[in-house]
Order: C-alpha cells, then sequence, then structure tokens
C-alpha cells in the first residue's frame, strides 16, 4: 500500500503510481490496530469481515484467534488456529498447545506441544510445559513421570547445565523424583 515510484532508465520518464489497499487489506490493518489497543471484540469483528474477503487468509485467523485467546474463548482461540494450521502455518504449534491447555484439553495440548517440538527442538518453553503437564498427568498415570524426566533432561541439555547418558530407566525416575523433592 501506498506510493511506488518507476524510473525507465530508457526515456527518463518518472512516474508515480498510487495503490489503494483493497478492502481485505484495510480490514486486516483495522484489526491488528484495535487488537494493539486491547479492542479484542472488535479485532474479531474486523478479521471476521477479512474472512469474508479472502477466506484463506492465515493472517486474519491467527489474529482473530489472538484475539479470542486474550478475551479468554479458548475453544474458538483453538478452532482459529487450527484453521491456520490448515492453511499450511505451521507457526502456530506454540499458540495452539497453550490455547488447549488453557481450554483444559491436555491430549491435544501434548500433541501440538510435541509438534512445536520437531518444529524447533530449542524451544525450552515448550519443554518445561510439557515436563509440567506430564507432572500432572503423573498423578494419574504413572508412565507420566518417565515422559516428564525425558522432557526435563532435553531442557537440562538444551541449557546446557549437565548431560545425562547411559543411565537406566530406575535411574532417571530417582533422579527425576529426587529433582521433584519425592524421595
Amino acid at each position: 500500500p501506498g506510493c511506488v515510484l518507476v524510473i525507465s532508465s530508457y526515456s527518463a520518464i518518472v512516474a508515480v503510481v498510487f495503490t489503494v489497499p483493497s478492502k481485505y487489506e484495510r480490514l486486516l490493518e483495522d484489526a491488528s490496530s484495535a487488537f494493539y489497543d486491547n479492542k479484542y471484540k472488535e479485532t474479531v469483528t474486523l478479521c471476521t469481515e477479512a474472512i469474508v474477503e479472502k477466506e484463506d487468509s492465515q493472517d486474519a485467523y491467527y489474529l482473530r484467534g489472538q484475539a479470542y485467546y486474550e478475551q479468554k474463548e479458548y475453544e474458538l482461540a483453538v478452532k482459529d488456529f487450527e484453521k491456520v494450521l490448515d492453511l499450511g502455518g505451521e507457526y502456530v504449534y506454540k499458540e495452539l498447545w497453550q490455547a488447549c491447555e488453557k481450554a483444559k484439553d491436555t491430549s491435544s495440548a501434548e500433541k501440538y506441544m510435541k509438534a512445536q517440538l520437531k518444529c524447533d527442538e530449542y524451544d525450552v518453553e515448550t519443554y518445561i510445559a510439557l515436563v509440567n503437564l506430564y507432572e500432572k498427568k503423573g498423578k494419574q498415570e504413572t508412565q507420566c513421570y518417565m515422559r516428564a524426566l525425558e522432557a526435563y533432561i532435553q531442557i537440562i541439555n538444551l541449557i546446557g547445565r549437565i548431560k545425562i547418558h547411559d543411565r537406566t530407566p530406575q535411574e532417571f525416575e530417582y533422579y527425576y523424583k529426587a529433582l521433584l523433592g519425592k524421595i
């Protein structure tokens, strides 16, 4: 949007071409401004109008998902983030697991955490969330303690504090429980 300057090297003619933003572009720009002004309901309305103009808009679905998340409408946020994913936007895994976690959908949160870690194996925040999720589940499922430990070891390796090699599962479980103060 704005002004484009075209210079012809052959005739030394300078032409200025003005481009007018499309209705979709104006709606998305207004929605973005509303979002940054913490006007989340307005953001949702404008993004919905933008989606009517351009049904495959990852940007509009993503921004609307963010607005739903800020309004604590986590199920709607998940739906929009999943639409972004369907449209090819793999950058939403973190937002997806966070919204699923808030919506108390731990199995989907776990699925999206693992997908996020496939995209970014150095994402310490997601590893920590995975450890916490497994810890919560561990109260119901014993095997989750081992998965939590595996995720915790990834965190330790990532931050470079210590490296753990050649340990038995029992040693890991003991180590993990010791870290949690359970022994």
